[in-house]
Parts: C-alpha cells; sequence; structure tokens
C-alpha cells in the first residue's frame, strides 16, 4: 500500500487531500485535521490534545500568534489581548493593566474598609496631637 504524498491523507485506503490553504499536512479522517498549518495560519488550541490541529488566521482572545511555533500560545492569567506571552494589552473584568501585566483589583469592600481604618488613625493621631496643645494652654487659631 503506498503512502500519500504531502497535503493527502490516507483513508479507507485511498488518499484524499487536505483542505488547500488550510493544512499544509493533515492526517485524517477529516479534511482539517492538520499537523501542519498552512502558510500564515497558526494552530489553535481547542483540537491540540488529541495531536491534531484547526488553524486559522487569527488566535482567540487570551492567546497570542507566536510567529516561530506557528500556534497560538496562552497569555498571562487575566489578560484577554496579548502581544506575546508577557506584555498584556487587555485584561479581563476584574483586573487592571499595570506595566503591561494585568493585575486582580482589590476588593471594592476590603478598599472601602481600610482607608477608613486609615482615616481613623489619622483622625486619632490629629486628636491627640490637638488635646496636648489644650493641656499646656495654646489655643487652636
Amino acid at each position: 500500500m503506498e503512502e500519500c504524498q504531502e497535503g493527502f491523507f490516507k483513508y479507507d485506503n485511498k488518499c484524499y487531500p487536505c483542505l488547500p490553504n488550510y493544512c499544509k499536512t493533515c492526517t485524517g479522517p477529516t479534511q482539517i485535521d492538520c499537523l501542519e498549518c498552512a502558510n500564515g495560519l497558526f494552530k489553535t488550541p481547542e483540537a491540540e490534545a488529541m495531536g491534531k490541529f484547526r488553524c486559522n488566521n487569527f488566535c482567540p482572545n487570551e492567546y497570542f500568534e507566536n510567529n516561530l511555533t506557528k500556534s497560538c500560545e496562552k497569555c498571562l492569567d487575566g489578560c484577554i489581548l496579548c502581544s506575546d506571552g508577557i506584555n498584556c494589552i487587555l485584561c479581563k473584568e476584574g483586573y487592571s493593566l499595570k506595566d503591561e501585566i494585568c493585575v486582580k483589583k482589590a476588593d471594592s469592600s476590603i478598599y472601602v474598609a481600610f482607608t477608613l481604618v486609615c482615616l481613623l488613625i489619622i483622625l486619632t493621631f490629629i486628636g491627640i496631637k490637638y488635646k496636648s496643645k489644650f493641656r499646656k494652654g495654646h489655643a487652636l487659631i
């Protein structure tokens, strides 16, 4: 039994073409079960577990286009859109962008509680400071 040439896959002892301009090489049983994507396309992460790939001209959210491996690779946690594996452009909800990295926003109730505690400490300190001035006979102007 002969092997199929590049750009074809064997199914039921016959050679069938891979989908043109989609797969450079494929395994079947369909034309889009790629081993290697056509030029300009990237391996998408959806079907990667089975060793077969789907190809696309762009990567989905949370992935970036790695031009060296011709595949879609995962951005860092919290990132929706990144230029590479490290530098983020757009963050998920609940994250904020700081120096091209997505950092999880603090819970607003914790932030408010912390702010109130700080304010209470400051007011207590000011009260103690002025209370001691009154004891020494100083008046506020």
